[in-house]
């Protein structure tokens, strides 16, 4: 008779129990797990020693912060109504790009005390003393093999020690007093007592005779790891504020990083902002020197000329062919006056590729000739504006900036076809000028020759002085833009010790 399949299944599961059971034996099992009880205990405390090691030696991080507002504004340019040149739209993103940059950061630790590092050598880890050093150290470096080196410290006397370091395979021990300079063919440095501590804690500190080391840090190196440290966020896009977080293993450090970051970026700002009014200062400076000397040449002249001819000034009504005369001899120099300023623009931007073109477009701004060359001149303005944003995330090698500044190159050329235009209508215009002078001379037969060499001598000194008054009024117009850049980004929250 056949039997069902499903209790056959059932008999095999209970044979393999049964066999099993009668194989099972309890105690070789609690044996094995007595046996391996060593074990277990022995993983437990190692990674509680591990544990107990690494909260005892391990370096905390500290994390410092700072609230900044970005503001745009400039008082002195909305008083004269100057033209100002805008610098795109998000300014927040360009701010922060600039902060994180390694151009800015580099100018924060060049003014910081984190050039060198100052320690107390332990049996696992480093303390870092930072401000609470008992000595402080002025260094000039001779060679670069000192950086990163350790040079260990040790005070005899409170004034006196010896400092010993190994580089580039030698061993130096070098006496030092703190009155004087110590020079090696490395470095030469200073020592001296920490004068923002009380002279109690600084003897104490000394006499503790702890193993202690200074470092001199490289400033690209440091300039590099400040960079990794920092961190930017926007806050409040509306209100224009960004945070600014530095953290490091030292508290104090990372609060005054923090702080240096914010003030310093205050100083950058105006500086960047009236870096234009200073060049064109400079160049009006220039052209004060310039002018004055023709100035007094056409004073002296007149004089002379007058002496010479003992001529006395006449307040007669005078023909009037003498005053059609002395009008075409005023447009003559105005014509040559312009044109010589266009030849030496042109000049400039020909044989000095570095030229300043902002500088050039400042001057440029206000001029009859200015609609002639506008586009090209906002069309620079823009490139340079795409450049100097782009310089913050590529390098000046990249292909990108090779662009732009073919492009702009390509805009100076058109831009001096353009003058050299304006140029040639005012040569024409003049050319003119000259013959209708030379008609009106002919017919000036009742006039005197004395007169007419007068009131020439007499336009140029007037052209002249209004030159240079002219010159004169744009200086202080631009010292006072210069001088109405102050910051308008404000530090809203100092930096602050949030903790490890």
């Amino acid at each position: 008779m056949i039997q069902p399949q499903g209790n056959n299944s059932i008999d095999k599961y209970r044979d393999r129990v049964s066999k099993f059971s009668s194989e099972l034996d309890l105690g070789l099992v609690i044996y094995i797990i007595k046996q391996s009880l060593w074990f277990v205990a022995a993983f437990f405390l190692i990674s509680l020693g591990i544990a107990a090691i690494y909260l005892r030696y391990s370096q905390p991080e500290y994390e410092s912060s700072t609230l900044i507002q970005i503001n745009d504004n400039n008082q002195a340019s909305k008083v004269l109504q100057m033209t100002k040149f805008d610098e795109g739209d998000n300014k927040i993103a360009t701010a922060m790009e600039q902060i994180h940059s390694k151009i800015f950061l580099k100018r924060v630790v060049e003014k910081s005390d984190v050039q060198i590092s100052y320690f107390n050598e332990g049996t696992f880890k480093n303390n870092e003393l930072y401000s609470s050093s008992p000595y402080l150290v002025k260094f000039n470096v001779k060679h670069n093999s000192i950086y990163g080196v350790k040079i260990y410290i040790n005070f005899s006397t409170i004034n006196s020690g010896t400092l010993s370091f190994t580089a580039e395979g030698k061993n130096y021990t070098i006496p030092f007093t703190t009155s004087n300079v110590v020079s090696t063919p490395h470095f030469e440095l200073s020592i001296s007592p920490n004068a923002e501590l009380d002279n109690s804690a600084v003897k104490s500190q000394l006499s503790e005779n702890n193993k202690s080391y200074f470092i001199i840090n490289n400033i690209d190196n440091v300039t590099a790891a400040l960079q990794s440290k920092i961190d930017i966020k926007l806050i409040n896009e509306a209100a224009g504020t960004i945070q600014i977080k530095v953290k490091d293993i030292n508290s104090d450090k990372s609060r005054d990083l923090v702080n240096l970051i914010s003030n310093e970026y205050l100083k950058f700002d105006v500086e960047r902002k009236s870096e234009s009014s200073k060049s064109i200062i400079s160049f009006i400076d220039e052209q004060l020197d310039l002018v004055y000397n023709d100035l007094k040449s056409s004073e002296n002249n007149l004089q002379e000329f007058r002496k010479n001819n003992n001529y006395t000034v006449k307040e007669t009504t005078v023909d009037p062919n003498l005053i059609r005369l002395t009008k075409i001899e005023d447009d003559m120099l105005k014509v040559e006056l312009d044109e010589k300023i266009l030849a030496e623009l042109q000049q400039n931007i020909s044989k000095n590729k570095s030229i300043d073109t902002y500088q050039l477009i400042s001057l440029i701004s206000g001029t009859e000739y200015e609609s002639a060359i506008k586009d090209y001149t906002q069309s620079i303005q823009k490139l340079l504006l795409e450049k100097e944003d782009l310089l913050y995330m590529v390098t000046p090698n990249s292909e990108n900036i090779k662009q732009i500044n073919f492009n702009i190159e390509t805009q100076k050329k058109l831009l001096i076809e353009t003058i050299n235009a304006v140029r040639l209508r005012y040569k024409s215009q003049y050319s003119s000028l000259t013959q209708k002078y030379s008609e009106y001379q002919n017919k000036s037969v009742n006039n005197p020759d004395e007169d007419l060499e007068h009131s020439r001598l007499m336009r140029l000194f007037s052209i002249s002085e209004k030159y240079y008054t002219m010159l004169l009024e744009k200086k202080t117009e631009f010292s006072i833009n210069k001088a109405g850049f102050v910051s308008e980004n404000v530090i809203l929250e100092e930096a602050v010790n949030s903790g490890a």
